[in-house]
Protein backbone atom coordinates (compact mmCIF):
# COMPACT_ATOMS: atom_id res chain seq x y z
CA UNK A 1 0.00 0.00 0.00
CA UNK A 2 1.42 3.40 -0.97
CA UNK A 3 1.71 6.64 1.70
CA UNK A 4 -0.77 8.12 -0.87
CA UNK A 5 -3.07 5.40 -0.63
CA UNK A 6 -2.87 5.75 3.48
CA UNK A 7 -3.09 9.18 3.29
CA UNK A 8 -6.28 8.85 1.24
CA UNK A 9 -8.09 6.00 3.75
CA UNK A 10 -7.57 8.46 6.56
CA UNK A 11 -8.84 11.52 5.37
CA UNK A 12 -12.04 9.71 4.66
CA UNK A 13 -12.10 8.17 7.42
CA UNK A 14 -11.94 11.71 9.03
CA UNK A 15 -8.78 11.17 10.97
CA UNK A 16 -4.39 11.94 9.72
CA UNK A 17 -1.98 9.67 8.24
CA UNK A 18 0.57 8.16 10.31
CA UNK A 19 3.71 10.69 10.25
CA UNK A 20 6.31 8.65 10.52
CA UNK A 21 5.27 6.56 7.33
CA UNK A 22 4.89 9.80 5.49
CA UNK A 23 7.61 12.13 6.52
CA UNK A 24 10.33 9.99 7.91
CA UNK A 25 13.11 10.34 10.76
CA UNK A 26 14.66 13.22 12.07
CA UNK A 27 18.12 11.24 12.05
CA UNK A 28 17.67 10.57 8.65
CA UNK A 29 16.79 13.64 7.37
CA UNK A 30 20.12 15.03 9.42
CA UNK A 31 22.38 12.72 7.25
CA UNK A 32 20.65 13.91 3.93
CA UNK A 33 21.44 17.36 4.64
CA UNK A 34 24.92 16.85 5.46
CA UNK A 35 25.58 14.37 2.47
CA UNK A 36 24.02 17.17 0.12
CA UNK A 37 25.92 20.05 1.83
CA UNK A 38 29.21 18.24 0.96
CA UNK A 39 27.83 17.86 -2.74
CA UNK A 40 26.54 21.27 -3.22
CA UNK A 41 30.03 21.96 -1.55
CA UNK A 42 32.10 19.70 -4.34
CA UNK A 43 29.78 21.57 -7.06
CA UNK A 44 30.73 25.10 -5.90
CA UNK A 45 34.40 24.04 -6.10
CA UNK A 46 34.28 22.05 -9.28
CA UNK A 47 35.66 19.00 -7.48
CA UNK A 48 33.91 15.84 -8.29
CA UNK A 49 31.33 14.79 -5.91
CA UNK A 50 31.76 10.91 -6.53
CA UNK A 51 35.72 11.05 -6.45
CA UNK A 52 35.78 13.01 -2.97
CA UNK A 53 33.62 10.69 -1.72
CA UNK A 54 35.31 7.89 -2.51
CA UNK A 55 38.28 9.32 -1.22
CA UNK A 56 36.96 10.24 2.21
CA UNK A 57 34.99 7.55 2.81
CA UNK A 58 38.62 5.39 2.39
CA UNK A 59 40.34 7.83 5.08
CA UNK A 60 37.06 8.28 7.38
CA UNK A 61 38.43 7.20 10.91
CA UNK A 62 41.96 6.51 9.95
CA UNK A 63 42.72 9.48 8.23
CA UNK A 64 45.34 10.61 11.36
CA UNK A 65 46.70 7.35 11.99
CA UNK A 66 47.28 6.00 8.93
CA UNK A 67 47.09 9.01 5.98
CA UNK A 68 48.52 11.52 8.77
CA UNK A 69 45.59 14.24 8.32
CA UNK A 70 43.92 16.21 10.41
CA UNK A 71 40.31 16.96 10.01
CA UNK A 72 40.38 20.13 7.99
CA UNK A 73 42.86 18.26 5.55
CA UNK A 74 39.57 15.78 4.74
CA UNK A 75 37.39 19.05 3.26
CA UNK A 76 36.09 19.26 -0.22
CA UNK A 77 38.43 22.15 -0.46
CA UNK A 78 41.55 19.99 0.89
CA UNK A 79 41.24 17.30 -1.44
CA UNK A 80 40.93 19.97 -4.40
CA UNK A 81 44.23 21.60 -3.31
CA UNK A 82 46.12 17.92 -2.77
CA UNK A 83 44.51 17.27 -6.69
CA UNK A 84 46.11 20.20 -8.01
Amino acid sequence: MTHQRRRDDAAEEGGEAPQAEVTGSTEGAHRACVLLGIIVTCRALGVPAQAYLAWAFDRLGTHRDVFGLDLHDMTPAAFKAARG
